[in-house]
């Protein structure tokens, strides 16, 4: 974990020992320069940050450059010493606006609430960069197969539902479903922003015209609608995996994959549509979508 100090800040000894479970033997936190915004030392890329900072004034210029440069980190904590607790609302939107990932904020008023925080941090599972949670409310046997096309290597992702759900270590987290409901009534992991993976054959409404599923899904998530659409991935698993079987072009193989053509209405085409053309353009188009996804893993 890198420990940095923000420019400015003075902490007394009893300050510093509580400190120590944090720090490595014969190892000294990084100190923030507002200057150049960049520490006195060299962090470890694969590790989460935290930055601990009295943020006497606001989230100023050389901050903002130091969470941009850094905000591929798989988690963050922020430790605000300050009898005045404005500076959390100002962490937090820092945080939301650079895209910092698993965000957890603390405000410690006195040593007391100082050492639990560092209590936390040491007893907060550590983040293991690049790995992707696939979360469903109910168990999908479908998020295997996702898996299996956006990952080459077991260790990489895991799978949980609502019933299963434990600690993890993921660093990102895909929140799937098919339907509104799946996206609501649920419990996620502490500090994980959601990106919203929509298995959208049975729901093609929502496909065609997702304005209804991104507005309840930012109502009850507390994002904007904007955030949310920016967050949310349509995906078509059947022709993904029709696509990557070469053996397969006859409309009768695409049907009994469950390959689906509809029409501009959503309803389902006539088999007679079920064309070699045809099906690759759905797949292609299913395709794109997945690409997407991928480029955020």
């Amino acid at each position: 974990m890198n420990i940095v100090f923000d420019d400015g800040l003075r902490m007394d000894d009893e300050y510093r020992e509580a400190l120590a479970p944090l720090l490595p033997i014969g190892n000294a936190p990084l100190r923030l320069d507002s200057s150049t915004a960049k520490t006195d030392g060299t962090p470890s890329s694969d590790e989460g940050f935290v930055f601990i900072t009295h943020l006497p004034v606001d989230v100023l210029k050389y901050h903002s450059l130091f969470f941009e440069n850094h905000k591929d980190a798989p988690q963050w904590f922020f430790v605000l010493l300050n009898k005045n607790d404005h500076g959390i609302t100002d962490l937090r939107n820092a945080a939301r606006k650079h895209d910092l990932k698993n965000p957890v904020l603390f405000h410690a008023i006195n040593i007391g609430a100082f050492e639990s925080a560092v209590n936390d941090i040491v007893n907060t599972k550590q983040i293991t960069k690049g790995k992707v949670l696939l979360f469903s409310k109910h168990k999908k046997t479908w998020t295997n197969d996702l898996a299996r096309i956006l990952f080459d290597d077991d260790s990489k992702y895991e799978i949980m539902d609502s019933v299963n759900m434990a600690d993890t270590d993921s660093e990102t987290l895909l929140l799937c479903g098919e339907k509104i409901t799946d996206f609501k009534g649920l419990e996620l992991p502490s500090n994980m922003e959601p990106y919203f993976v929509f298995k959208f054959k049975g729901e093609l409404q929502h496909y065609i015209n997702p304005s209804t599923l991104i507005s309840e899904i930012a109502e009850y998530h507390h994002m904007t609608t904007e955030r949310v659409e920016s967050r949310l991935y349509f995906i078509d698993i059947e022709s993904e995996i029709w696509l990557a079987d070469t053996n397969k072009t006859t409309g009768d193989d695409a049907v009994a994959d469950g390959i689906l053509i509809w029409d501009c209405f959503g309803l389902p085409a006539s088999r007679a549509e079920y064309t070699e053309a045809n099906i690759k353009t759905v797949a292609y188009r299913g395709h794109k979508n997945m690409e997407r996804l991928m480029e955020i893993l």
